[in-house]
């Protein structure tokens, strides 16, 4: 097997090499820029595979000697698997989503927040597509939509009371004694704040 060597430099120095991976985020890109380096210091491949902690294989001179930094920074992604649902579709349901509540569409009862459960059932009825909850969630995380849990907030929550109440709370702590236990509970199980 042939020495790795550098035969082509692009105008760059050992010092711009150094600068470029200080630069550098990327982990496996700074990786990269730190081989090539080695290599144009004079260390073999197996040595700087050795010191890069990667197989000989991976140490990509070659692609620097042809095409430079910027052939050796370009990562190429596959386009993994099409989404189930085409962009129109997305938009129509990311619409639907943002303007109407399940029960105008008849699902989920009297439901008034899109839960990934209602989702999933909407996209099954409408588009004819199966689709998994943490799918749906992926979904909505690409088209920019946060998803949250829905929560009961009491329409007339009195702050005064409520701060009442955790002064209580607190005095009743001061009094315990280390072998009692307080208990509280709560019959609506709805928070109020």
């Amino acid at each position: 097997m042939a020495r790795l060597t550098i035969t082509h430099t692009h105008g760059l120095t050992l010092t711009d090499l150094r600068k470029l991976e200080k630069q550098q985020d990327n982990v496996q890109l700074r990786l990269r820029i730190t081989a090539v380096r080695l290599v144009m210091e004079g260390h073999t491949g197996k040595e700087v595979a050795n010191l890069c902690n990667v197989h000989r294989q991976s140490v990509a001179a070659k692609k620097f000697n042809t095409g430079g930094i910027d052939a050796l920074l370009e990562r190429k992604y596959g386009p993994g698997r099409p989404c189930f649902l085409t962009t129109e579709q997305q938009n129509e349901w990311k619409h639907v989503i943002l303007t109407g509540s399940p029960s105008d569409y008849g699902l989920g009862g009297c439901a008034t927040s899109w839960i990934t459960p209602i989702i999933r059932e909407y996209v099954r009825n409408t588009y004819d597509v199966g689709m998994s909850c943490p799918g749906i969630l992926r979904m909505l995380w690409r088209l920019c939509l946060s998803y949250t849990c829905p929560i009961c907030v009491l329409a007339k929550a009195d702050s005064e009371k409520q701060q009442a109440f955790e002064h209580e709370i607190d005095l009743i702590k001061k009094l315990l004694n280390n072998d009692t236990v307080l208990l509280c509970q709560d019959g609506t199980h709805v928070r109020a704040y």
